[in-house]
């Protein structure tokens, strides 16, 4: 069995066959709203903002991990790859899976950096494109809520996810 770390719509709607679901953390990352997204929460014109991991020394990013049989891997990571196209790219890390111990998972992150995330934006910027973008899969709002609701109900607290429904609210 092989495994996949989800932190943002992975956790509600991860769309592959998986054999197994499992709280999972990944050290040395955070979870931020920073990554542009120009297809699911927005337009090349107005990009939405939709999760990434982002390193930090002494950072926790908590998710799910989904356990994916040898027979169905190739297919899972065809799919993903595609659906996380637009400035993300496959990365392994390892994490702590909820009593498994540590296991390599796949997880993706934003690449180039520098042209996919925007960390330097004000809260009032930030804000503007959350409340204001969309894209085919819907409106940008509407994924920070998701992701909000679905981090409650795993239980995970995350301040930078409560600190933007706060805001935005």
């Amino acid at each position: 069995m092989k495994w996949i770390f989800g932190y943002g719509s992975l956790l509600w709607r991860p769309g592959f066959d998986f054999e197994v679901k499992k709280a999972a953390s990944i050290f040395g990352w955070e979870r931020r709203i920073w990554h542009s997204s120009i297809d699911h929460r927005g337009t090349e014109s107005f990009p939405g903002r939709v999760a990434t991991i982002v390193p930090v020394v002494g950072g926790v990013c908590e998710g799910v991990a989904y356990g994916v049989v040898d027979a169905k891997w190739s297919d899972t990571l065809s799919y993903l790859d595609d659906r996380e196209k637009a400035g993300y790219k496959r990365k392994y890390v390892l994490s702590d899976v909820e009593g498994m111990g540590s296991k390599s998972v796949v997880t993706y992150v934003s690449r180039p950096f520098n042209k996919w995330v925007s960390e330097r934006e004000t809260d009032r910027e930030l804000i503007n494109r959350i409340v204001n973008a969309k894209g085919e899969s819907g409106r940008n709002i509407d994924y920070l809520m998701r992701l909000d609701r679905t981090l409650v109900d795993l239980e995970i607290v995350d301040a930078h996810i409560g600190r933007l429904v706060r805001l935005v609210c």
